[in-house]
């Protein structure tokens, strides 16, 4: 008796470790996938090389840190509507320190936006956006600095440039 619960949970606990072994090698095998398509469509397109680099660069660091290599909407929409929202709620607990502006979201809405977040990375001295620019994008510095500056130009004091967030509007600044 006691032999036999002792297999069924060692086949258990193999299973699972195979089962997570598979899905690392998985995500790595998205990401290799996804980054050979960004090679060829640089080359196909003649970037030049330094650009290439940046661009690849930025590539690996994104899907790095998201959840890209996953097909978060599908997993999400597939799981009962309880279940979900456990799910949903564990997000947003985990990420409402990093996120002060939706502190007085409930967890679960926290956890929807974050699943719709997807993270970027920009070279020291590259521009996040342009004077003119649409405001199609919204922008949370995670690490690092930004400077804001009106038409190339640098300004001091406490309020640089305004840019609007949610609007469609022209940018007023640059960053």
């Amino acid at each position: 008796g006691v032999a036999v619960a002792g297999a069924v949970v060692f086949s258990h606990c193999m299973g699972t470790i195979s089962s997570l072994i598979t899905s690392v090698e998985g995500v790595e095998e998205r990401c290799q996938q996804k980054n050979r398509a960004v090679a060829e469509y640089l080359q196909f397109r003649e970037v030049p090389s330094v650009l290439k680099r940046r661009v690849k660069r930025h590539f690996n660091n994104s899907w790095r840190k998201s959840a890209e290599p996953y097909d978060e909407t599908t997993i999400l929409s597939e799981l009962s509507a309880s279940l979900r929202l456990e799910v949903l709620y564990e997000i947003g607990v985990r990420h409402r320190e990093a996120l002060p502006l939706f502190k007085g979201l409930f967890p679960e809405s926290l956890g929807h936006i974050v699943c719709l977040l997807r993270p970027c990375a920009f070279d020291d001295g590259e521009a996040v956006y342009s004077w003119g620019d649409l405001a199609a994008d919204m922008y949370f510095v995670v690490s690092g600095s930004v400077e804001l500056s009106r038409s190339g130009k640098k300004r001091s004091g406490p309020r640089p440039a305004r840019t609007s967030v949610l609007s469609p509007r022209p940018r007023s600044g640059d960053s």
